[in-house]
C-alpha cells in the first residue's frame, strides 16, 4: 500500500506476520500521480532505466538508457515492476529525494 499523502509505502507479508513501513518520494505533480490498485509483477536487482516517452518529452536532455549498476541510474539497485506500464517502486541514488515530491510518476 502506498500512501501518497504520508509519503510512505506499507508492506505486509502474505501471512500477515511481517509489517514494514518505508519512507518514499511521490510524483512531482498530481497529473503524474496514478491512483488505484496494481500488483507487483517482477522484482529486479540492478534494473536498467529507460525514461518513458513523456519523461523524454519533458526532459529531452536525459539519456535514452542507463544500465543497471550505473551510479546515474535513478532506480537505484532494486525495483519492483508494477502491472501499470512504466510504474516502478524503486530505490534511489539520491536520498535527498525521499519524503519529497520528486518522482516522475
Amino acid at each position: 500500500l502506498s500512501d501518497t499523502t504520508a509519503r510512505m509505502l506499507q508492506y505486509w507479508s502474505e501471512d500477515g506476520s511481517i509489517y514494514r513501513l518505508y519512507p518514499t518520494s511521490v510524483p512531482i505533480s498530481e497529473e503524474l500521480t496514478r491512483l488505484g490498485y496494481t500488483e507487483v509483477v517482477e522484482k529486479r536487482e540492478n534494473p536498467p532505466w529507460r525514461p518513458t516517452p513523456s519523461m523524454r518529452r519533458r526532459n529531452p536532455e536525459w539519456p535514452e538508457f542507463v544500465p543497471g549498476g550505473d551510479p546515474m541510474n535513478p532506480l537505484g539497485v532494486r525495483a519492483l515492476y508494477l502491472s501499470w506500464q512504466y510504474y516502478r517502486v524503486h530505490g534511489t541514488q539520491d536520498n535527498r529525494k525521499i519524503g519529497r515530491r520528486s518522482s516522475n510518476g
